[in-house]
């Protein structure tokens, strides 16, 4: 690396980094990390860097300022009582205290910064001990918040670190329905031992519960059941079942006829009996509206609302994905960036995946970080997105029952064990490693189909 020199032109100290660079231009980033590669953490500032520094120094205006007030400190003690902390060296160096102050020199701040946030001897900590191990040798003013925004915007730290405030999002309760069974929630209960009634075996239930009344119905079911199963389940046991069956478990009985002739009375119990049920009716509606806006008052007392625009870049929560690596513990936090790509209702947003990603583009607030784009960063950022693993459910091929071709890929048209042949479909061979002994075999037949039919050809 060149030596930094200096030379006075018309009366003004100019420095020349490789012959080139005057005091009042910018100094290329490049140049800079190459000076400051001799930087340690733990160490004195390096004399290389301290020379650039100087000589940077000698063109400042907030440093010219300084050493003409320098010229008079029997005022300025005389005005306010006590010493300055700004001093110079017998170089000509500005210190303030025991740091050296840094210019106005964006090169060599961020440089500065970079080692001591992204060392490997640094360990990319925090703001406080990322300013305290930059505060040992350097000073500018607004150092404080130039740390904060450089460790804010580092990719390392948002993809590796734990949030430190309230989970994001904030209740959003459920309408109360007007009636029963106007609305209802539904549920499978799996993983159970096989049970067998009436000649059926059963391994899961369907849990259906109005969420007026809180009447729950118990439906055997099987785990794979299919679309088409369980709306022609939910039709023949919510749908055609009366609430008094629900309830009771079998149709009311009427033992006598109520004909034309039946007398029209009022009858002051009935309508007394009414009218307390709608009483008792009112006030459950309003006791549940209370417990409603209590719920939401202490949930959203612990969490933070947050809120973000279509084309925002955020960073994806690993919480509930996993990546192909030997340790969780040791695995990032975060992934990204994406870009927001959706809106969906108030608090949950699609994001523009990856084509790799197999999974769904749609996530609630709380599992999404704003990601901190660094200053002077404009196009979007490149970050190498590791690869998920696969946690999706297996299925067993039964049969192949076809075989083509299609960019350059191969694909089979496989007959899934235990379903029905509506839901055959095309797969890719590179998603069938789990069926190699099936593939050779229909290979292996495929090929004698196709020697038959060419031996055929030749003798006609």
């Amino acid at each position: 690396m060149p030596a930094l020199q200096t030379r006075n032109v018309a009366g003004e100290q100019l420095n020349l980094v490789a012959g080139t660079v005057g005091c009042k231009q910018l100094v290329p980033r490049v140049m800079v990390r190459d000076l400051a590669t001799h930087e340690i953490v733990i160490d004195s500032p390096s004399q290389i860097l301290i020379d650039m520094i100087c000589t940077i120094q000698s063109t400042d205006a907030f440093v010219l300022g300084k050493r003409k007030a320098a010229n008079v400190p029997a005022k300025r003690k005389a005005k306010t009582g006590k010493l300055s902390p700004w001093r110079f060296d017998s170089k000509g160096l500005l210190f303030y205290g025991e740091q050296v102050y840094v210019p106005e020199e964006e090169s060599i701040r961020a440089e500065l910064l970079k080692r001591h946030h992204d060392d490997v001897l640094a360990g990319h900590f925090g703001v406080e001990r990322t300013l305290e191990l930059v505060g040992r040798k350097y000073y500018w003013t607004g150092i404080s918040q130039d740390v904060k925004d450089y460790v804010a915007s580092c990719d390392i730290c948002q993809q590796v670190k734990v949030p430190r405030h309230c989970p994001y999002g904030s209740l959003t309760s459920l309408p109360q329905p007007e009636g029963p069974w106007q609305q209802i929630a539904m549920d499978f209960i799996t993983g159970l031992p096989p049970s067998k009634h009436k000649g059926i075996v059963y391994d899961a239930i369907l849990v259906v519960i109005d969420c007026y009344t809180k009447m729950a119905r118990y439906i055997p079911t099987i785990k794979t059941i299919t679309a088409v199963d369980l709306a022609e389940l939910f039709f023949e046991e919510i749908i055609c079942c009366s609430p008094f069956y629900a309830l009771y478990g079998y149709h009311p009985q009427v033992q006598f006829h109520i004909g034309d002739n039946a007398r029209k009375e009022e009858v002051p119990a009935a309508k007394e009996q009414v009218k307390h049920v709608h009483d008792i009716c009112e006030a459950l509606e309003q006791r549940y509206q209370n417990v409603v806006k209590m719920q939401a008052k202490y949930y959203d007392a612990k969490h933070k609302p947050q809120t973000y625009n279509v084309g925002d870049l955020v960073m994806l929560s690993m919480k509930n994905l996993h990546l192909k690596r030997p340790s969780r513990k040791m695995s990032h936090k975060f992934i990204g960036p994406f870009r927001i790509k959706d809106l969906v209702r108030t608090q949950a947003y699609r994001l523009t995946l990856p084509s790799t990603y197999q999974i769904h583009d749609v996530f609630h607030v709380s599992y999404l970080e704003p990601y901190n784009r660094r200053q002077g960063d404009g196009s979007m950022p490149t970050l190498q997105l590791p690869e998920l693993m696969d946690d999706g459910e297996e299925y067993e091929v039964e049969e192949i029952l076809d075989k083509t071709k299609h960019r350059k890929e191969i694909w089979y048209k496989v007959k899934w064990k235990e379903w029905p042949k509506e839901y055959d479909q095309w797969v890719c061979e590179s998603d069938m490693e789990g069926a190699q002994e099936l593939r050779s075999e229909y290979n292996k037949k495929h090929a004698e189909a196709v020697s038959r039919k060419q031996k055929k050809k030749r003798q006609t």
